[in-house]
């Protein structure tokens, strides 16, 4: 997870009712698969968008709401007896172990979590059953924290990386196996994989674990390798090149490309980050073609709201390094265009602005965050350490899924 500000404030919490994650179910009942609805909740200060599931764990069953993040690898919840000393609250819910009768507190103390952020925690990694999608994993580990503080809202993290990103590992103990690979064992899905479909910023996206719907892309998902440092540790892909396309009135496309060379290296594959971080010198000449501007007072890039009614331009990420063939995904200009949720009112050529999901990163720090998912459809293979990917089709109801 890379979170982007210090300070922010809660817009909206909207958590998925039962009857609306139990009528997505009866929709799609492919055998080694679970698809489980996606929230949005936009945060202030220029915090981004933030997506969440439901899950209940323990015996009888409590009900959390809890942070998608591809970015870290541990599931931790906040325990009922936690003060919240965060500026902005502990949202999503909380858990009281002493009510489950299946949980076994056998890692006391060993939970220690921190973000970039500043947030932070402690507690102790337990285990107990959780359920998802109208499924049981028995006996899974998870962390449960008695602490936390920071200055801005915090959810508890369902962390979809690999285990050598548990926080546990930090103290020389030996990584567990993470929520995804327990499904997989325990036969509720057919193999430790997921996908996810972000969606537009108004309608509902969704995690297909043990499995991709084929309705939900364009073309074929092309395969790239999980780059591995050590341990395979985050969903990192060699990037290749930043561009722009706009597609001129008689139908022909110009794409102008921006240093190829210094976005050329590894990105990571984060849902727990709201924009793409990219190179300053490459990330700065797109800004500039799209219409928007950096302002390094705020440390945020913007755009007039206006171009969220532009359905002609695209910026374009090109993947897969040195293989000319490697996947490309151009994001609508218009799925980019956030609103500003910091202090003040700020207008660019003289209207309104709004947050653009395309921002500066220092040379060799390249994250692929939320803005670049909404525009991609991505399958997430921890048995092959493969990421597979398309360009997504937004607003699409229907479905074909597909097992791995």
């Amino acid at each position: 997870m890379v979170r982007t500000s210090v300070a922010a404030a809660l817009l909206g919490f909207a958590v998925l009712s039962s009857a609306s994650e139990a009528a997505l179910h009866k929709k799609s009942d492919v055998p080694g698969t679970i698809e489980v609805p996606i929230t949005l909740v936009n945060g202030a200060n220029n915090e981004g968008p933030q997506y969440l599931v439901n899950i209940s764990v323990g015996t009888p069953p409590q009900e959390v709401t809890v942070q998608l993040d591809t970015g870290s690898s541990d599931l931790w919840i906040f325990s009922s007896d936690n003060k919240c000393n965060n500026t902005y609250g502990c949202l999503g819910g909380s858990f009281n172990e002493n009510a489950s009768s299946t949980l076994v507190n056998d890692m006391p103390n060993k939970l220690f979590y921190s973000y970039g952020s500043g947030d932070s925690g402690t507690g102790d990694y337990v285990t107990d059953d959780i359920h998802i999608g109208g499924k049981t994993i028995k006996n899974a580990r998870f962390g449960i924290s008695h602490t936390s503080k920071g200055d801005q809202p915090i959810y508890g993290l369902m962390g979809l990386g690999f285990p050598a990103g548990e926080f546990i590992t930090q103290l020389n103990i030996s990584a567990y196996d993470t929520v995804v690979m327990k499904m997989s064992q325990q036969g509720i899905i057919n193999s430790a994989a997921f996908s996810l479909y972000l969606n537009d910023d108004e309608s509902q996206g969704n995690i297909l674990f043990g499995g991709y719907d084929k309705a939900k892309y364009s073309g074929d998902l092309q395969t790239l390798d999980v780059v591995k440092f050590g341990d395979y540790g985050q969903w990192y892909v060699n990037a290749t090149a930043l561009g722009t396309s706009t597609v001129a009135s008689n139908g022909s496309t110009t794409t102008s490309w921006y240093g190829n060379s210094s976005i050329a290296g590894t990105a990571f594959i984060d849902c727990g980050s709201p924009k793409m971080f990219l190179p300053a010198g490459s990330a700065m000449n797109a800004i500039i073609a799209a219409g928007g501007e950096y302002n390094t007072d705020l440390s945020t890039t913007f755009i007039p709201c206006s171009a969220r009614n532009d359905t002609k331009t695209t910026v374009d990420v090109k993947l897969g390094g040195s293989d000319p063939d490697g996947p490309l995904i151009k994001i609508p200009l218009s799925s980019l265009v956030e609103p500003y949720t910091g202090s003040g009112n700020v207008t660019l050529n003289g209207e309104k602005a709004c947050s653009f999901g395309l921002s500066l990163g220092p040379d060799g720090f390249e994250v692929l965050g939320d803005a670049f998912i909404k525009g991609a459809y991505i399958l997430f293979d921890m048995d092959k350490h493969t990421v597979s990917l398309a360009e997504a089709k937004l607003l699409v109801e229907e479905r074909d899924i597909v097992a791995v």
